[in-house]
């Protein structure tokens, strides 16, 4: 028994590598046939143009090939005499093994048979007995892999040659416009700063609606790409109205007054036209306890408002004085604040002592946030008899006119006083209690940031009904939402020269083209140049000509590029285009 169970441990051993071996290279076979012949396959959809369907089948013919070889050998498993056979011929037993595994127990030489069968196993070497797995046909893999990947990347079939209609003239449709309804919705939510403001937002809504009305009707192409791009331009130059023209004398006026240490980043925003940024900078400026520098920086707003009326900016010295009555309303606050805290301290987390330092020290907007949600939180929380002991406390400090062997402001006096009598009554702690809240909620953006806000979703809304035309969109993050375009009759515009806007400098047409023109087809060219902090900012200058469809600009144009001079066609080499540039520019706006 013990010479059967050590020979059939041994046998079980070197026949477990033999069948796992020989399946590895069923394996490898398979896949090398799989790749074999998924090369036609992957040919073949090259031919026919189906790029998509290249890579699977690829990756199809390495899975079929590997599972069927792995089917089969499973199906053709060798059996415990094969087995043996095959290690008789590995090792050179002269059919030891095999006479072994068939030998029945009872036959009077099956003991001795079974031993020289087990020390033959035992004495070979992994090498000696297990079958290799990697043979000469097997060079076909990588050769089939070389191949299959070569035909999965060659580059596509170009298209056969068609005859195309001009760029432009499909008629296609909207039925949908969920973009245009978005850009409507801002306008006529845009808070305009005067009637005349609002006329011109209730024109540029108009206009979209009738663009709207004409995309779920149906018109050429290139015509609603000519009219959004009218109406990009419009509210682009809305955005930048306070920016440009007669108006940039105002803005530098006021920008100039606003160079002080404390409006720094202020007047950084306000000359990018941020005035969300402009907010929460000056908002900033007046929550800090300094009171040398809330009073410089409310000084230079209140200058910087008179130098924009003094050039004629009167819309920008309404927005810096609503500023200065923001950073005034962001100073009372913050006093308050300021003011309480300090008289709760015992009762104040070191959180919330923690926020009342950044906002000191920093303008912190979050840090007043939380100071006032703790302080509410600690008011709420204060017995009668300590609410009672504070407004006695605060009373004295009023009445001193000193806090902690300090002088107080008459203004600081005044406010403790107002907290003192709010403190010992119940209507008046219910005011604090919602002046606190109100301090923790964020505060509302001004009247020139709301307009702005409305402005820029404007135009985001506009460049995605751009994209649903196929207009590469002006606006950076924007994408098309919903609406597809589908051509009414004919095929699809494959793009080409012409189609959509391009940007370039502007062109203004000063002769009639040279080519016959197409009713309401309008070539566009822009200009963005680079804005110089130390300088004047520049501004997109938008020029218009008559142009056939399909057809590049050819039209000299007059006025001036980067400093070169009005009407000067060879002024692209005085302009700000690098050098290795200016010649093929030249070339480009030569007539």
């Amino acid at each position: 028994m013990t010479r059967a169970s050590d020979f059939d441990a041994a046998f079980r051993r070197r026949a477990a590598v033999v069948r796992r071996r020989l399946g590895l290279r069923a394996s490898f076979t398979g896949v090398a046939l799989g790749l074999a012949l998924s090369i036609p396959c992957v040919a073949a959809a090259w031919y026919v143009r189906a790029d998509a369907a290249r890579a699977p089948l690829a990756v199809a013919g390495v899975v079929v090939g590997g599972a069927a070889a792995l089917a089969v050998q499973r199906r053709r498993r060798l059996s415990d005499v094969e087995v043996a056979l095959f290690l008789d011929g590995r090792l050179a037993t002269d059919e030891v093994i095999s006479t072994a595994v068939a030998i029945d127990e009872a036959a009077p030489a099956a003991g001795l048979v079974r031993d020289r069968a087990t020390v033959a196993l035992q004495n070979a070497t992994e090498r000696q007995a297990r079958p290799r797995v990697l043979l000469r046909h097997l060079l076909l893999a990588p050769v089939a892999l070389a191949g299959a990947v070569a035909v999965t990347l060659v580059p596509s079939r170009p298209a056969p040659a068609a005859v195309e209609a001009p760029p432009g003239t499909d008629v296609v449709t909207l039925e949908k416009t969920p973009e245009l309804d978005r850009v409507i919705e801002s306008l006529e939510n845009a808070k305009a700063r005067n009637e005349e403001e609002r006329t011109r937002f209730d024109a540029l809504a108009e206009r979209a609606r009738k663009l709207r009305d004409r995309a779920k009707a149906g018109a050429p192409r290139r015509e609603l790409q000519s009219e959004m791009a009218e109406l990009g331009d419009a509210l682009a130059e809305e955005s930048a109205r306070d920016r440009s023209g007669d108006r940039r004398a105002g803005l530098e006026a006021a920008l100039a007054a606003l160079d002080t240490p404390e409006l720094r980043k202020a007047k950084q925003a306000l000359a990018s036209g941020d005035s969300r940024a402009f907010d929460a900078e000056t908002a900033a400026a007046a929550t800090r306890a300094d009171d040398a520098k809330r009073a410089a920086a409310k000084d230079a707003l209140d200058k910087a408002a008179q130098a924009a009326r003094a050039e004629g900016a009167e819309d920008l010295a309404h927005a810096l004085e609503e500023q200065k009555k923001r950073f005034e309303e962001a100073e009372k606050r913050a006093r308050g604040l300021r003011a309480l805290s300090d008289a709760m301290k015992s009762q104040m987390p070191d959180s919330a002592k923690l926020d009342e330092t950044r906002m000191n020290e920093h303008g912190n907007p979050e840090a007043e946030r939380r100071l006032a949600e703790a302080l509410e939180k600690a008011l709420a929380n204060m017995t009668e008899e300590e609410r009672r002991a504070l407004a006695e406390h605060l009373k004295q400090q009023a009445a001193n006119g000193s806090r902690d062997g300090k002088p107080l402001s008459e203004e600081d006096a005044r406010r403790l006083a107002e907290l003192a009598s709010k403190l010992e009554t119940a209507e008046g702690l219910k005011e604090l209690a919602d002046q606190l809240k109100d301090a923790a909620k964020e505060q509302p953006p001004s009247a020139d940031a709301q307009r702005e806000e409305q402005l820029a979703a404007a135009r985001a809304a506009l460049a995605a009904a751009k994209g649903a035309l196929g207009i590469g969109a002006d606006e950076p993050g924007t994408a098309s939402t919903g609406a597809i375009a589908k051509p009414s009759g004919g095929s699809d515009p494959a793009g080409g020269p012409g189609s959509g806007d391009r940007e370039g400098p502007s062109n203004k047409s000063t002769s009639a083209p040279p080519t016959p023109t197409v009713a309401a087809s309008i070539a566009s060219a822009r200009v963005r140049p680079s804005n110089d902090p130390n300088g004047s900012s520049q501004l997109i200058g938008v020029g218009r000509v008559p142009a056939a469809a399909g057809e590049t600009a050819r039209t000299q144009g007059v006025g001036a590029l980067g400093s070169a001079a009005a009407g000067e066609i060879e002024g692209v080499s005085r302009s700000d285009v690098p050098a290795e540039y200016r010649d093929q520019v030249g070339r480009y706006f030569r007539p």
